[in-house]
């Protein structure tokens, strides 16, 4: 009896080990990030630490791209993917870059006041950067985007114009292009005079009738 039951548990064991894995379902969105997810918006924004460049051969405080930065978590490269996909990391991520962002704004006026005040070499270049750094701190770019001029011309030329009927309004394209002789044409009594240009090298047998 006890053999019976060994070989069954054996059985069930092999059976759940070798058998083929069920398909994950789609993943659920993060609601919060974890110490690993944090820590990779960190490495993204401002780069690895000291210790962390040296282990893995990167340079210390210089931002990360997302492979790199998730070799130093130490997540594959699949998870690290849907991590940076997800609401709660995009969010993070952005308010690092805008914190960056704003943190530079004291440099940047800094400079553009070195510029500035910069006389240079007296010459018309160094005149035009004076010039430009003084607008940009004045704010006469702000808010100012670039803009596209398309000029497009279009060239209509015009072919035959066969009125029916004759009477009806021309169209301002045939009132501004020289208007060819017309040759009247009748086909039968019921039929509306209709014109056609002249062919001077056609004796208007092809039309039915004779010329005028």
């Amino acid at each position: 009896m006890s053999n019976a039951l060994d070989q069954a548990e054996v059985e069930k064991t092999l059976t759940a080990r070798f058998s083929p894995a069920k398909p994950r379902g789609p993943r659920l969105p993060l609601k919060a990030l974890d110490d690993r997810g944090r820590r990779l918006v960190d490495l993204m924004t401002y780069g690895p630490t000291e210790d962390e460049a040296a282990e893995h051969g990167f340079e210390p405080h210089k931002p990360l791209a997302l492979e790199s930065a998730a070799c130093v978590v130490g997540l594959k490269l699949k998870n690290a993917r849907f991590i940076f996909s997800q609401k709660v990391f995009l969010n993070e991520y952005s308010a690092n870059l805008a914190a960056i962002r704003n943190g530079a704004k004291a440099r940047a006026v800094s400079t553009l006041c070195d510029m500035m005040d910069e006389p240079g070499d007296g010459s018309a270049a160094s005149r035009a950067v004076r010039v430009k750094a003084s607008t940009v701190l004045l704010g006469d770019e702000q808010g100012k985007g670039g803009g596209v001029t398309v000029n497009v011309t279009t060239q209509l030329t015009a072919g035959v114009v066969v009125r029916l009927p004759d009477r009806a309004a021309r169209t301002p394209l045939e009132l501004q292009q020289p208007q060819p002789p017309r040759l009247p044409l009748r086909r039968g009594p019921d039929m509306q005079e209709r014109c056609l240009p002249i062919d001077e090298n056609d004796n208007g047998d092809d039309f039915g009738g004779e010329a005028a």
